[in-house]
């Protein structure tokens, strides 16, 4: 699963690197001006920060509504993270979890317990998917709703950190969730020191060496699962032979743009 779009232009970071400095200093006229600058240049990135911002309530009113138009835009445009955010807000509070796993179901990288998988011919009859959730036992529907919202909020928050991509390094973080336990398990697969570029001098060389630098996308993602873990309250009953394991992949990808 990669963490960011390979695809993504130094033109649509630096707009969203632009709303998110006006929100830190707190300047919303700014922060609102700036996301119509990049929401007018059709930036899939944009169109998942403001759905973000609608739902969260960030410079901009509540509307559950507004986001989900945001967030499917931002799929449609190619954003994965615009399917992960549906399946999470849905999730969320348990808005809707039939639409949760709903949306669950059209990701092919959000792999669900077989228990929360419904048959692919159900999923194109919208009654019948309803029909099909409608008889499961409570405790199914929301085993399965908490597992899909954690999953996704990971899947959907996590970015390139920039300590890691200040360093050049790529690498992959396998993450093992144990929904009974409420726990989520993190492991760096690899790490690896990607050709730096412009002026550098020897202490920013020798820091990506250091320990923390080659811990930056752990620790980085642990500190995405934590929040994920806190957003949702977890069910009392769960199957704990239910265990997903899932690999995050950083790569930095050198073009000329």
């Amino acid at each position: 699963m990669a963490a960011e779009r390979p695809e993504q232009s130094r033109a649509e970071r630096s707009s969203i690197d632009r709303v998110l400095v006006a929100v830190e200093g707190k300047d919303c006229a700014r922060a609102v001006s700036r996301l119509n600058d990049g929401l007018a240049d059709k930036y899939p990135g944009i169109y998942l920060l403001a759905g973000s911002m609608y739902e969260e309530g960030i410079c901009l009113k509540p509307n559950w509504e507004r986001a989900v138009q945001m967030y499917q835009r931002a799929e449609q445009l190619g954003h994965r993270g615009g399917l992960f955010k549906l399946v999470a807000g849905y999730a969320y509070r348990k808005r809707d979890p039939a639409l949760a796993l709903w949306w669950a179901q059209q990701s092919q990288q959000l792999s669900l317990p077989g228990p929360c998988r419904i048959a692919e011919w159900v999923q194109k009859d919208a009654a019948a998917f309803e029909t099909t959730l409608r008889a499961w036992p409570p405790a199914r529907l929301a085993a399965c709703n908490y597992t899909a919202g954690v999953l996704a909020t990971v899947a959907g928050d996590a970015e390139y950190p920039h300590a890691a991509i200040s360093h050049a390094l790529a690498g992959k973080v396998e993450m093992t969730f144990v929904p009974a336990a409420g726990t989520l398990a993190w492991r760096t697969l690899d790490v690896e020191e990607r050709p730096l570029i412009g002026l550098i001098n020897a202490t920013a060389a020798a820091d990506r060496t250091s320990r923390d630098a080659k811990a930056s996308l752990e620790t980085y993602m642990r500190e995405v699962g934590e929040r994920a873990l806190r957003r949702f309250v977890r069910p009392a009953s769960i199957d704990p032979d239910w265990r997903l394991t899932y690999v995050f992949e950083f790569r930095i990808e050198l073009t000329l743009r």
